[in-house]
């Protein structure tokens, strides 16, 4: 999809006159799987949520400073984090289907009864049906943040006198993180990612190529390279990790030339992951970040690629 088509959407939003509100709680259980539950909520006057969503719409659609100004493209999800990119995603990936599928069956059936000032949520979400091209599209928009909220230091005037607020409030930010077009998901930060928990799943990924990349044989030190690749940012590159490249490099001849063009040392006819520097430049290599610069043929490295248009 591009920024057009994500602009159209939200110009489509206007046609919705029947939104519903829900409070979110995402609870990470000790097996570190995800479980949902949803608290519908009801504004009055009854027109104040549509009064909502209107603006909320125009904050991201405004032609001078609307929210999507700030967006230069859509993707495809990669693992990178560029503020400036929508990453887009099938909600058949594995690295989110059992947990949308969660996520979807809770919101569709949400609770009414509990006190919704003690719902521990942390998110909102607008959800409506909107028309697009003649056809029916159903639409949900996801705020990553608690908009239930103590007010302190905040007062209320009244007769004469200002009076602390001591309730609980419900604040809606006006931003979004995550939109749900139908089954596709579109994050518009990298907060999105706690909706479905995905920091487990590309640590799974991770463990899953880490083995795969021990096992070709490529490399000396097996656990100075794992130590690497499981931490900080380097976890989540593998989401984007190409067998194909890796396959390549179990190649002795191949894997001198991506030393020679690279600067990654080896240690006889393998890379050697005891030095510094060297675990990092071959996962950026195999999850498509380094690239050889057309003009100057030296390496460089890059946030992801998209075929030559």
């Amino acid at each position: 999809m591009s920024l057009d088509e994500i602009n159209k959407i939200f110009g489509s939003l206007y046609s919705c006159k029947a939104w519903q509100l829900q409070l979110l709680s995402i609870i990470i259980t000790k097996k570190h799987n995800i479980e949902y539950f949803s608290r519908r909520i009801v504004l009055m006057p009854i027109e104040k949520l549509n009064e909502f969503t209107s603006n909320l719409i125009t904050t991201y659609i405004d032609t001078k400073k609307g929210k999507l100004l700030q967006y230069s493209d859509v993707t495809t999800y990669d693992g990178t984090a560029v503020s400036t990119t929508i990453y887009e995603l099938s909600s058949q990936n594995h690295l989110i289907l059992k947990e949308f599928e969660s996520f979807i069956t809770t919101v569709s059936i949400p609770d009414n009864e509990s006190d919704p000032l003690e719902t521990p949520a942390q998110a909102y979400i607008l959800s409506g049906i909107i028309n697009i091209n003649d056809e029916e599209v159903d639409v949900k928009l996801i705020s990553m943040q608690n908009p239930i909220i103590n007010l302190k230091h905040k007062f209320l005037y009244d007769k004469g006198t200002f009076e602390e607020i001591k309730n609980k409030v419900l604040s809606l930010r006006l931003a979004i993180d995550v939109m749900i077009v139908n089954r596709t998901v579109y994050f518009f930060s990298m907060t999105g990612e706690k909706l479905f928990n995905m920091e487990r799943s590309y640590k799974i990924i991770c463990k899953e190529r880490v083995e795969e990349i021990i096992r070709s044989g490529i490399i000396t030190d097996n656990d100075a390279f794992k130590n690497i690749a499981i931490t900080g940012f380097n976890a989540r590159r593998f989401i984007s990790f190409n067998t194909q490249s890796m396959h390549e490099l179990m190649n002795s001849d191949i894997r001198k030339q991506i030393s020679n063009k690279f600067i990654i040392p080896l240690s006889g006819d393998r890379f050697d992951t005891n030095k510094e520097g060297v675990c990092e430049k071959l996962i950026k290599l195999l999850c498509n970040k380094g690239m050889l610069d057309p003009f100057e043929n030296t390496p460089v490295e890059v946030t992801g690629i998209k075929k030559w248009k």
